[in-house]
């Protein structure tokens, strides 16, 4: 078993963390948690969480205080009110309008350095691919991507659904609003987006989505990229899982952060649901980061 204590010695360090990724990847255990980081840093026509509940408030003409955009409470708890102003339908078409006003899937997105490394670590290969993607955005950018390269997809927006053969499932636990009509019969009717649908998820016992996701957790390695490390229904899922269902024998992922004083603050907290940090110096060097893992998957570092 490995003690708590004992994790930062051993896996804070980039190199081990990827060397212990390859193996996850080689052997097919690994699962890529991606949230609305990936989009923004893929095209910035995305808009970032900040902005787009931002938006969403000036469209229904709610009080948003730029003092406040720090906290995500007082975001969710914001977004809750704008929700409140619109029918669901309504409030899922204008959050979809906004995520994707501006944004064009075309060649040059495809080109994306992030969405390469992304796709390279999906795709399998004889270095193997990883199993699952849970992507905890509302767009399909990612589903986008690898279909355009002939990669089969299976969507899972809804759940406990039949799993159909693919090369890959994504999951989308959050909600589901694709831009592509190839995709719209998969469209959700609800988005955990406010505080409200937050502790709903939090706190159902019964829910299809945290079965799958503590199934994922607990069966494979995470890798965690384009997430804050402050999302509370993933740390308490983290939570059940590592100290309850896997009694702490192992981590269950790492987090991908910017080495920065927020991150490193966020380390013990990390630490004790499993998920061990993996600093870079800028969110430029990901796509490289991730790269790395394929390439020695391969051999070829």
């Amino acid at each position: 078993m490995m003690e708590l204590e004992k994790v930062p010695a051993v896996y804070l360090n980039e190199s081990t963390a990827i060397d212990t990724l390859t193996k996850a990847l080689k052997e097919g255990y690994l699962t890529v948690f991606i949230g609305a980081g990936v989009s923004k840093s893929a095209t910035r026509a995305f808009p970032d969480w900040v902005s787009l509940v931002r938006q969403c408030c000036e469209a229904k003409e709610v009080p948003f205080d730029e003092e406040k955009i720090e906290s995500n409470e007082y975001l969710r708890h914001t977004i809750e009110n704008v929700e409140r102003k619109c029918s669901q339908s309504d409030f899922l078409e204008l959050v979809e309008q906004l995520m994707y006003e501006g944004v064009e899937y075309d060649i040059q997105l495809m080109k994306t350095d992030l969405l390469v490394s992304l796709g390279s670590l999906v795709m399998n290969s004889l270095r193997g691919g990883a199993r699952a993607v849970v992507n905890y955005n509302f767009d399909d950018l990612l589903e986008w991507y690898l279909a355009y390269h002939g990669f089969c997809i299976d969507i899972v927006s809804k759940y406990p659904t039949l799993l159909r053969n693919s090369d890959v499932s994504v999951y989308h636990p959050h909600g589901f609003l694709p831009r592509l009509d190839v995709h719209r019969y998969l469209r959700t009717q609800d988005i955990i987006f406010s505080e409200q649908k937050y502790q709903r998820a939090m706190t159902s016992e019964v829910s299809p989505w945290n079965e799958v996701q503590r199934a994922l957790l607990g069966c494979t390695l995470g890798l965690f990229v384009g997430l804050s490390g402050e999302d509370p229904h993933i740390a308490a899922l983290c939570d059940k899982v590592y100290n309850e269902i896997i009694g702490k024998e192992r981590i269950i992922g790492f987090q991908v952060l910017k080495d920065e004083t927020k991150s490193r603050e966020k380390e013990g907290y990390n630490l004790s649901r499993g998920i061990v940090n993996v600093y870079i110096s800028d969110y430029d060097k990901l796509p490289d980061f991730l790269l790395s893992i394929c390439r020695r998957a391969a051999g070829l570092s």
